[in-house]
């Protein structure tokens, strides 16, 4: 995901360079709190803190970085055809919907 994220940013220079420093910030942020210098347990207990709650100081952080990792994830074959089961040029006579039982209606 890492390649993608730094393409993806390299590349918003020109076009949404508003989007750079969304991620400079987000970088800056997590510098301040020595992140890197963490163990992984309070590296792990921190994004979860972040995650949590829309109150936490980090929260837009974290969303900015899982919004990117979900789109880099799906637009790579691993999540587009592996877990989407994409199949190129192909369409559906008739949308099934969800088969989860907790989507279903009663």
């Amino acid at each position: 995901m890492a390649p993608f994220i730094d393409f993806v940013l390299n590349a918003a220079a020109e076009f949404a360079p508003d989007m750079q420093a969304q991620w400079r910030q987000a970088a800056q942020w997590l510098v301040q709190r020595k992140f890197a210098a963490l163990d992984a347990n309070a590296q792990v207990a921190l994004v979860e803190q972040m995650a949590a709650s829309g109150q936490h100081p980090g929260h837009e952080y974290f969303r900015l970085m899982k919004e990117m990792t979900v789109h880099a994830f799906y637009s790579s074959r691993v999540g587009l055809v592996d877990a989407l089961e994409y199949k190129g040029l192909a369409y559906l006579t008739e949308f099934p919907g969800c088969t989860h039982p907790e989507h279903q209606q009663v």
